[in-house]
């Protein structure tokens, strides 16, 4: 699974921490990281009220501000940040096409290249711009806009529906599209914004025991994924990848967590 894991995208490495950080895979209990630390594209990172972390990878960097939480998502041309609480800063390498996005539970902002912030807090939202071009989609309203150079948007949990553009410079048309809910919407109703480890993290769903695995339920995925030839991957394709997910998070997660802990006792010894 771990292969499989790798072969999605390159993972991300933590360059500079301090204070409080956790990584969290699937079910399983979150441990905290440490520089050098390899951040797989399937966890979530947390910082706590005085962490800080700054994550890499190739020419992309995120700074993350104390009680900031993230999921790391792949697809095959695209990455997405599920951003459910806190400010962070992103610098991202420019290409032609977008394929880079932050979401959070108001707005979703998604680049070709280019140096901005996103912070998730009480009110809501906010993006703003300082290199570059970040176009900035409301998904209540469906409203979008892209927001250049000193130009912030902005998207309000309650009271005034749609995006508020405000800033230097030439403020773009805002248009509308089609509303739709964001991409981590489980994620975030579960956290609602919390970027501590759960107390309830590594325990499995039906059983409650700590560390435990459900092998029912892995075995159903089995069942279910045997089933599939690769001529069905255009119809049945949502199988496997439902499959592998569920599997990564029931079994993944608690081994990679595991040989974090083993690699944190033998640093210790020495």
């Amino acid at each position: 699974m771990l292969l499989y894991t790798s072969a999605l995208a390159q993972e991300w490495t933590v360059q500079k921490l301090s204070g409080e950080v956790w990584i969290g895979m699937g079910r399983a209990q979150s441990v905290s990281l440490a520089v050098g630390d390899a951040v797989p594209v399937i966890a979530s990172v947390s910082t706590g009220a005085k962490g800080r972390a700054v994550l890499v990878r190739g020419e992309q960097k995120m700074l993350l501000s104390p009680n900031s939480t993230i999921e790391l998502a792949d697809d095959a041309s695209r990455t997405t940040i599920l951003q459910s609480a806190g400010h962070i800063l992103f610098d991202i390498d420019r290409r032609e096409i977008p394929h880079f996005a932050v979401e959070t539970p108001f707005m979703a902002a998604v680049v070709k290249g280019t140096e901005f912030t996103v912070a998730v807090h009480d009110g809501g939202a906010d993006v703003e711009v300082r290199r570059g071009r970040v176009g900035v989609t409301d998904f209540a309203t469906g409203q979008n806009v892209d927001v250049l150079p000193d130009q912030k948007a902005s998207v309000a949990r309650r009271g005034r529906a749609g995006i508020v553009l405000s800033g230097g410079g030439d403020l773009q048309r805002i248009r509308q599209g089609t509303p739709r809910s964001p991409a981590g919407d489980g994620l975030f109703n579960d956290t609602e914004g919390d970027p501590r480890p759960r107390p309830d993290a590594g325990r499995s769903a039906g059983t409650g025991m700590p560390g435990t695995i459900d092998f029912a339920v892995i075995d159903a995925y089995l069942r279910q994924l045997s089933r599939a030839s690769l001529s069905d991957l255009d119809k049945e394709g949502w199988v496997i990848v439902a499959c592998f997910g569920l599997f990564i998070s029931h079994v993944g997660g608690r081994h990679i967590m595991k040989s974090y802990r083993r690699r944190r006792q033998r640093n210790a010894k020495r």
